[in-house]
């Protein structure tokens, strides 16, 4: 079986379960024979000697997230770097355990957040291996709580990773919101990818910034403009500003593009004059 067959797989055992939890139905799936639990310190590098990297259970996983939450020491970017290995071949090639490895995730950040790592490793990666994962299963139903985990979780990475993620994956970003910002999706999901903008318009340095909204204007007029006014027609808007404060940063860059020929524009043009269409 091929990676992308064994991942597209995966995502749809995960699908399954999901669909059959709701039925109450209790069940098993056996992917691989799995090593047994393994009972060792909260020590880091000592829990990872015991452990087969392409052989992982939920329990392996917790007992690494409780290692990282324990440790009160520097952990060495070595041992940080094959953690984050474990979990990005989770991520984008079996999806085995992908509420684990994203919790590992989210206690390496923490971590680095408060500042208890000395020497951080190149997070890019994992940042990415999540942007994947949110991709991969914009489509897919019963999984809404795994998408929200994701997106949480990559709001969640320091400010630089966020800005190397909108530079050098780019197109992965642009793809993410051609996926979710559209009707089938349920509103509080979309709005989950326009945040992902809202946090990249606050944190990108100008020219960057440019160059990323120039670069996108298709998107912010086929995609987030309709998204944001839909939302905006809604009884909730009142409670959250961000779709509107994330439409107002566009509109700022925009203002320096020249944009009055693009198609997608034209169409939010007469869009304006006919608002029901937005509805």
């Amino acid at each position: 079986m091929s990676t992308g067959t064994k991942f597209f797989f995966n995502i749809c055992v995960l699908e399954e379960f999901f669909l059959k939890k709701d039925s109450g139905e209790r069940f098993l799936i056996i992917l691989r024979a799995m090593p047994e639990d393994i009972a060792v310190g909260p020590d880091l590098e000592r829990v990872l000697e015991h452990l087969d990297d392409f052989a992982l259970n939920e329990a392996n996983y917790k007992t690494i997230q409780d290692a990282l939450e324990k440790s009160n020491k520097n952990i060495n970017v070595t041992v940080l770097e094959r953690v984050l290995d474990i979990c990005v071949r989770d991520l984008k090639e079996d999806m085995k355990n992908p509420f684990q490895a994203l919790n590992v995730l989210s206690a390496l950040l923490n971590k680095v957040k408060t500042g208890s790592i000395h020497e951080i490793p190149n997070l890019v990666p994992s940042a990415n291996a999540i942007l994947h994962i949110i991709k991969t299963t914009a489509l897919f139903n019963k999984v809404e709580d795994l998408k929200v985990l994701c997106f949480e979780i990559i709001l969640s990475y320091p400010d630089n990773v966020l800005i190397t993620l909108a530079v050098d994956h780019y197109i992965e970003i642009i793809e993410m919101l051609n996926l979710y910002c559209h009707q089938r999706i349920p509103m509080p999901i979309r709005l989950q990818a326009i945040n992902i903008i809202n946090k990249l318009l606050k944190i990108l340095p100008p020219d960057k910034k440019a160059t990323f909204v120039t670069e996108g204007i298709e998107i912010w007029f086929s995609k987030v403009v309709p998204t944001v006014m839909a939302f905006a027609s809604s009884t909730t808007a009142i409670k959250n500003t961000m779709p509107i404060d994330t439409l107002e940063m566009l509109t700022e860059e925009l203002i320096a593009v020249d944009y009055s020929d693009n198609p997608t524009w034209l169409v939010v043009l007469e869009c304006i004059y006919t608002p029901q269409k937005y509805v």
